[in-house]
């Protein structure tokens, strides 16, 4: 066998593999892709869970979140934390008077109004 024939041996070896090489990095890569987009949906719903949001002593100050700890305010160590207090819910009654408050210059829809004014 001469060294011509070797080469053409392997360059048409070469070829038949590098359809199947190309195809399984693209799969690798794939892979790796679900696995990675897997683990970020873990870590949001994980997050989702943090009940700094409902908690008596959040600010709603983007600079200080939390007063009491505000290193572990709203990361995962919240999920923990021992001072966690939820906030009171204010009566239905306050809840309307807001709602009347906010809305007390706005003209009332017709319907609603009494007979004698329409």
């Amino acid at each position: 066998m001469t060294f011509s024939k070797v080469l053409l041996a392997l360059d048409s070896c070469r070829a038949a593999w590098f359809p199947l090489i190309i195809w399984g990095v693209l799969v690798l890569f794939v892979l790796a892709l679900l696995l990675a987009l897997e683990d970020g949906l873990k870590r949001l719903a994980k997050l989702h869970r943090v009940p700094c949001n409902h908690c008596r002593y959040h600010t709603g100050n983007p600079y200080l979140r939390c007063p009491v700890r505000p290193m572990e305010a709203f990361s995962e160590s919240a999920l923990t934390c021992g001072d966690y207090e939820p906030t009171p819910s204010p009566p239905p009654w306050r809840v309307w008077d807001t709602l009347r408050q906010r809305f007390k210059g706005d003209r009332p829809h017709p319907q609603y109004q009494p007979a004698h004014r329409r």
